[in-house]
């Protein structure tokens, strides 16, 4: 393959989908270049690379890649590729919580494209730039004005593009994931939530399924998956859910794990509103079992990769005009700023139920929950049960609860009953007027508040899976576990699991 194939290679990509078997031929263009000594095509492929990875959460293998990339444009004065590597650099630096030395590449990778010759790839490189502060403004939590307004500069710099062959794709491209990062930001960031004014913009890029498919279906699983999590915000739960069975139909094909996750969130939400418990218990599983493993990957490349990134030594960076075109691979630039988007207001409710949570077991720690004092006793008038029998009955459960034995898998109201010499009939109305819950909602609440005191004393339960935590209290499932943790505390195991080893690590 000569230098000129490989360049022509390049260039079709960029006018392909972002998906793993593209990425295993940009692979190929990179070896082969280093086989042929060929700098350009090493460079192109090294940021290529770097950039994949990013989105992947790998940021050792970023970083590596971003690092050849960048010795390599400095020598060539490549304008283009000094770009895509400040790009690259502030991304892992943001994900690092940097914030000066991240907004520092957003600068340097601004003064890099406005050196650009060509002036479609130059507004398309400095469109990417503006996303890229927009998104540092939402993640450092500045001004929300800021964020808007480098969404909305970024917009016009792309519609300042040409509509030639050359730039087509990467122009509509770009404009449909902008109106769905403006809908997500007046969805999840604006405060409060302008969801009238978000909606357009859904409606825009949903659009493009339509007018524009070719473009459309590189970005389809991003734009299917934010609408639906708008939806869910407004109301409209079967379009939610219809937006979201898409997106993952999709994901099936381009493996994209984020937007993934984010689908099987909107289904969790969708039809815990449409009170559907066994679509909600599935979906939320999937969700946690998901979420796990994004978050260990993740931490582990930023644990691996911040040591390298603090310690490289400070360089001026070249600011040649390069004649060589440098064009990013459409969204696989971008996706972390809608990860940004769409999760700050779920954050914000996961750890303002999590403090909930961690106060009522600081409140129930050292004394006991429930009485059998039979002065306290508020029995309803039509109420045919013998004072003296409620206080039994009530004495009798607070036993129960003190052994344990509600962690027993299959246990039921008869079998109940039986060990408390009394009928089920009793007993139900007593744990209903005097519990406040029916049968099964008491024994969950007793299982769930035995598990989340385990885990915030015994770091050890920490470790375990989430199915192994489902065995301990009895549950039948994982998914069903997972599904009553988040609704008795309002946050899923996983999260609480996470809060919980932060706060001992902090």
């Amino acid at each position: 393959m000569t230098e000129k194939e490989i360049q022509k290679q390049y260039d079709h990509l960029d006018q392909q989908e972002t998906s793993d078997e593209n990425f295993k031929v940009i692979q190929q263009l990179y070896t082969t270049s280093q086989k042929l000594h060929y700098k350009e095509g090493i460079t192109r492929g090294a940021y290529t690379l770097a950039n994949y990875y990013i989105n992947k959460s790998d940021y050792q293998k970023a970083t590596d890649f971003n690092e050849e990339a960048k010795k390599l444009a400095e020598k060539l004065g490549d304008t283009g590729a000094l770009f895509a590597v400040h790009n690259n650099k502030s991304r892992i630096y943001a994900a690092q919580g940097l914030e000066a030395e991240s907004f520092k590449e957003n600068h340097l990778s601004i003064t890099s494209a406005r050196q650009i010759k060509d002036p479609d790839l130059r507004h398309y490189t400095i469109s990417i730039a503006y996303q890229n502060i927009a998104g540092n403004y939402e993640s450092f939590k500045k001004p929300q004005d800021s964020v808007l307004l480098y969404l909305k500069k970024s917009l016009g710099e792309t519609e300042q593009m040409g509509d030639g062959k050359k730039w087509y794709l990467k122009k509509y491209d770009m404009i449909i994931f902008l109106n769905i990062s403006i809908g997500n930001f007046y969805t999840g960031i604006h405060t409060p939530p302008r969801l009238d004014l978000a909606e357009p913009y859904y409606l825009k890029a949903l659009g493009y399924q339509k007018t524009h498919p070719e473009v459309f279906k590189i970005s389809d699983i991003q734009v299917l998956s934010s609408a639906g999590r708008f939806y869910v915000e407004k109301g409209d739960y079967k379009k939610a859910i219809e937006l979201s069975q898409g997106a993952l139909e999709l994901e099936k094909k381009k493996k994209n794990p984020r937007e993934r996750m984010i689908a099987y969130a909107n289904l969790a939400n969708a039809y815990e509103k449409l009170k559907d418990v066994a679509q909600q218990a599935k979906y939320t599983g999937l969700y946690a079992g998901l979420s796990d493993s994004l978050s260990v990957v993740a931490k582990k490349s930023l644990d691996n990769s911040s040591q390298q990134l603090v310690s490289v030594e400070k360089n001026t960076y070249s600011q040649t005009t390069s004649n060589i075109i440098w064009a990013a691979a459409g969204l696989l630039l971008l996706t972390a700023i809608a990860a940004y988007i769409f999760q700050r207001r779920s954050s914000k409710k996961l750890h303002k139920n999590y403090e909930a949570l961690i106060k009522k077991i600081h409140s129930e720690k050292d004394k006991k929950v429930y009485t059998n004092n039979s002065s306290e006793i508020k029995r309803p008038s039509f109420s045919n049960i013998p004072d003296e029998t409620v206080s039994v009955l009530l004495s009798k459960l607070e036993k129960f609860e003190n052994t344990e034995k509600y962690l027993k898998k299959g246990i039921d109201l008869s079998s109940l009953a039986h060990q408390m010499d009394t009928n089920p009939k009793y007993l139900s109305e007593v744990i209903k007027q005097h519990k406040g819950k029916n049968f099964n909602s008491y024994i969950n609440g007793l299982k769930i508040d035995y598990i989340t005191r385990k885990l915030y004393e015994n770091p050890q339960y920490r470790l375990y899976k989430i199915s192994h935590l489902a065995e301990l209290c009895g549950f039948s499932s994982r998914d069903v576990f997972a599904s009553t943790f988040k609704k008795e505390t309002g946050v899923s195991p996983s999260y609480t699991i996470s809060q919980l080893n932060n706060e001992k690590m902090n």
